[in-house]
């Protein structure tokens, strides 16, 4: 997967010419399947009029896709690439340590539920045994999406760092 950037053209046509080495026998198709890749690959780029110059742009590795004509981007220092995976690494402590923060919260509230105590005070007041329940019930749905919301964190992390592995800019 290769990368550009937006110098502020005016149509999907000109970034592709810009791109793109399209010429010869063919040329008019290939640009109409040029321009259907990129935006199928970018669709912010659907109204360029809207994104500033110097906006990302992927270049899609795709059958048919004609040869970049140059390499768009100029290669990140190593010291710079690796503050970028440092960073997204770090991220995806944080995510995990607050998702270990909020699930051992939730958990603390189920096992306080849980107290004799507390089980006798709504035996003798139904309103409160109410209440009881329904903060179980929303404790036990919040740690199953915070634990849902983890997993996803986690594998976006994993998929960020596998795509930073690859990246040649």
């Amino acid at each position: 997967m290769q990368f550009a950037v937006s110098k502020g053209e005016a149509s999907v046509a000109e970034l592709a010419t810009r791109l793109f080495d399209i010429k010869g026998r063919g040329a008019a198709e290939t640009m109409k399947r040029t321009e259907a890749a990129l935006l199928a690959a970018n669709p912010h780029l659907a109204d360029l009029t809207k994104i500033p110059a110097g906006t990302i742009v992927v270049i899609p590795d795709l059958p048919g896709t004609p040869a970049v004509r140059a390499p768009q981007l100029a290669g990140l220092s190593p010291e710079l690439d690796d503050q970028v995976k440092i960073a997204v690494r770090v991220s995806g402590e944080i995510v995990g340590r607050s998702a270990g923060v909020r699930e051992a919260a939730l958990n603390t509230t189920l096992e306080a539920l849980k107290d004799r105590d507390l089980k006798d005070l709504a035996v003798q007041a139904p309103e409160i045994k109410a209440q009881l329940d329904k903060l179980a019930e929303v404790s036990r749905a919040e740690l199953k999406e915070s634990k849902a919301a983890s997993a996803a964190a986690k594998d976006a992390i994993a998929q960020l760092e596998q795509a930073l592995g690859k990246l040649t800019l």
